[in-house]
């Protein structure tokens, strides 16, 4: 009787260590899954103002949730009256009509809260303003998508 309890606590031992190597190649993976995410929402972000850049802004509804998203704009010092909020799908017919309208991204962060949910913050600017926003984006249903969109324009001389 012994001998049962030894030979458990070696089929124990030999499956910790059998284990911890395994547990060691998943945080590689999930860093490796990690960077991976990262990089797929800055794409996003990249290619939503590279369309706009290029006057195609009609190719910028794919890239969130769904056509209803609010995107939300507050124009800094101007006063809660020029602050507005639209729906993706008027907001991209807009980005259509105006052509094509250079946009630099200054910066670019991305924070994963998930495998599921990321922030991105955007600094950037055009000939006329500057810009910075926020976005979250989710990875639900498959490829990353803007959820939500909020940024602030200031003119070139506004801290």
């Amino acid at each position: 009787m012994k001998r049962v309890p030894l030979v458990l606590g070696s089929a124990v031992v030999l499956g910790l260590v059998i284990a911890f190597p395994r547990a060691g190649l998943g945080r590689q993976e999930k860093k490796a899954e990690s960077a991976d995410s990262v990089k797929a929402v800055k794409q996003v972000v990249t290619t939503l103002f590279d369309n706009v850049s290029q006057g195609k802004g009609e190719d910028n509804l794919k890239l969130f949730f769904s056509p209803d998203v609010t995107i939300v704009v507050i124009s800094r010092g101007s006063g809660l009256e020029k602050a507005w909020q639209k729906k993706a799908a008027e907001v991209v017919k807009q980005w259509q009509a105006d052509g094509a309208v250079k946009v630099t991204v200054d910066s670019n962060q991305v924070e994963l809260m998930d495998d599921a949910l990321a922030v991105a913050r955007v600094n950037g600017q055009t000939d006329f303003v500057k810009l910075r926003g926020v976005m979250t984006l989710t990875s639900e249903g498959g490829s990353w998508r803007i959820a939500s969109y909020v940024f602030e324009t200031r003119l070139p001389d506004q801290k």
